[in-house]
């Protein structure tokens, strides 16, 4: 009777093992996803300021060179 019992116990032991095991790889995976996740909404992020930033200078740098051309059609 007690050898029966002890091989359940082993077996509980062992399935507990495993099932902690797992959780723990689950939750690992779960982590790397978010980071993952965020990353990518943080390039994304980081994209789009890149984007209104070039825009700008783009804009900045024709507003100075059209101020240049006048500039010179009124001295001619």
């Amino acid at each position: 009777m007690h050898n029966g019992r002890e091989k359940k116990k082993k077996k509980k032991k062992k399935r507990r093992k495993e099932e902690k095991r797992t959780e723990k790889v689950n939750k690992e995976k779960k982590k790397k996803k978010i980071k993952e996740n965020t990353n990518k909404k943080k390039k994304k992020e980081n994209k789009k300021k890149s984007i209104k930033r070039q825009k700008y200078r783009k804009q900045k740098y024709t507003k100075k060179n059209n101020d240049k051309r006048k500039k010179k059609k009124k001295v001619r």
